[in-house]
């Protein structure tokens, strides 16, 4: 998951926030100035037409509306990955990783366009990534070469491994300046619900802040998340691990 790691597991690093009040897109989108700032970070627009669904709860019962939504869809050259600008939320999702530092100065570039064509709040922010340690192995459920052995007695619960068909925990951690930090772990399977034949493990770490936040409390919060879910990840793995991924440096 770090970007010291030439090889790290990651499938997929997901940056979004949630705002406030809707963002004002147009049927041409954003002003163009702010569309060819983004181009030149995502330069394959993909706009689409999109029926959105609400729900409305009320003494009366459940109403649901539906409205046409203009999305705006930007990927990266190899399209590895993709900016979704809606009027709603905004998320950038990320198959290819970098370094946290270019995902940093992509999404901060973001921002700050963005609030050039709107001043904007959200109520919600987040950083996710999502690590899937695949390896061609047998004992599909040995992971105490790789995996802290802190998090794997819930292997043994049962007592009889053989007949596992799916191992997952979850840890939820509340931090005093508002961040919670979700992480879910284990043992998905693919096979689901035959028994466990593959070595595949993954680790799921969800940071988020919830509440009113302008641009500045943004750029500030993703050092905070992305250092908790680096410490949380290092925690939950050995040195083994860190050879399979190929360390950079220190």
């Amino acid at each position: 998951m770090s970007n010291c790691y030439k090889k790290p597991f990651l499938q997929k690093v997901i940056v979004r926030i949630d705002f406030t009040a809707k963002f004002q897109l147009t049927q041409k989108g954003l002003p163009k100035k702010v569309s060819d700032a983004l181009l030149s970070i995502f330069p394959i627009p993909e706009p689409r037409k999109v029926l959105a669904k609400q729900v409305q709860i009320s003494p009366a019962g459940t109403i649901e509306n539906h409205e046409q939504q203009n999305h705006l869809f930007f990927h990266g050259k190899l399209r590895d990955k993709t900016l979704c600008i809606t009027p709603d939320f905004l998320y950038i999702e990320i198959t290819k990783y970098q370094t946290y530092e270019h995902l940093k100065e992509d999404f901060c570039a973001i921002l700050d366009k963005l609030n050039e064509a709107e001043e904007f709040s959200v109520n919600r922010f987040g950083l996710r990534y999502i690590n899937n340690i695949e390896l061609n192995e047998d004992e599909p459920l040995n992971w105490e070469r790789y995996i802290n052995g802190e998090i794997l007695h819930m292997f043994d619960v049962t007592g009889d491994r053989s007949h596992l068909s799916r191992v997952f925990s979850n840890i939820v951690q509340h931090f005093d300046d508002g961040m919670q930090l979700n992480y879910n772990y284990g043992m998905h399977n693919p096979d689901f619900p035959s028994k466990i034949k593959r070595k595949s493990f993954i680790m799921d770490l969800d940071a988020y802040f919830q509440g009113v936040l302008g641009k500045d409390d943004i750029k500030s919060g993703i050092d905070i998340a992305h250092e908790r879910i680096e410490e949380l990840f290092e925690n939950s793995i050995t040195d083994d691990l860190r050879t399979l991924m190929e360390i950079e440096h220190e």
